[in-house]
């Protein structure tokens, strides 16, 4: 009886935690929640960006795109990239909502009655505001400028700012237009 207690509390908190987990942005293609793109700039260069959504945090935008650089790097049989410029980014939207509502009339009145005759006008406003809500999302995205290299280019200076791509992502499989080297 109190290991079930046990087990259905901790699937209920492996459930939860996936659930939440399962908001963020994850590691894909860029689409409609975000991901990763890149662009070649040469046959060593490539820029990197990783977009999140707001539920991706900034640690998790740096650790996919450093991620995509390994694969890109190893994809083009290369071991090391250097990050030649980083333009990291957050983007804040805020967005504001508020509820009104204005209301105007007017009405006139005409009576007979004993032989006698009256007018009457009135014209009236009313405005009605509700409590306005602000709230702020933060989307994160980083860009990056990597160059790939293999491990002997690297002259001693630039070793400690080097990144080895095969202890950052696995080996990727082989791509269908992997230029040859």
């Amino acid at each position: 009886m109190v290991a079930t207690r046990l087990l259905n509390s901790k699937l209920f908190i492996l459930v939860l935690l996936l659930g939440l987990n399962a908001c963020a942005t994850p590691y894909q293609p860029m689409g409609f929640s975000g991901g990763f793109q890149e662009m070649q700039l040469g046959p060593r260069q490539y820029q990197v960006t990783f977009r999140g959504n707001g539920y991706t945090s900034v640690e998790t935008v740096k650790q996919y795109l450093l991620r995509r650089a390994a694969e890109l790097t190893q994809w083009h049989r290369f071991t090391h990239f250097l990050i030649v410029q980083d333009d990291g980014v957050r983007t804040s939207t805020t967005q504001h909502t508020n509820s009104n509502s204005n209301t105007t009339g007017s009405a006139t009145a005409t009576a007979y009655g004993n032989g006698r005759y009256a007018t009457g006008y009135a014209q009236g406003q009313s405005q009605t505001t509700s409590q306005s809500t602000t709230y702020e999302v933060s989307k994160h995205s980083n860009t990056v400028m990597i160059y790939m290299c293999w491990e002997q280019e690297l002259m001693p200076e630039q070793k400690m700012y080097a990144f080895d791509a095969r202890y950052l992502a696995p080996p990727p499989p082989p791509q269908p237009n992997q230029p040859s080297r």
